[in-house]
């Protein structure tokens, strides 16, 4: 991207690396703070999911996910008004 930039020096192309960079940024804090609500819940709730027979997709989407939220939302919300400043 630096090279880029610097042989083609364009507004549209310094706007296009900023959004992919705080796109990236962004990306990995929302991924991070989805791994921590996940891992904040008791490992008997993912074990019992396996027992049944559920796939890791529907473990997620049917057990987990939705337990974690009410932990994820607080931080989620926080990290939406730092993007929008």
């Amino acid at each position: 991207l630096f090279a880029f930039y610097d042989v083609f020096p364009s507004k549209h192309l310094a706007l296009a690396g900023v959004i992919t960079g705080l796109t990236l940024y962004n990306g990995a804090v929302i991924a991070e703070i989805v791994r921590a609500g996940v891992h904040s819940l008791p490992t008997g709730q993912g074990e019992a999911a396996s027992a049944l027979g559920l796939t890791w997709g529907q473990t997620m989407r049917s057990i987990l996910l939705p337990q974690a939220i009410t932990s994820m939302l607080p931080v989620l919300i926080s990290q939406l008004v730092v993007v929008l400043k």
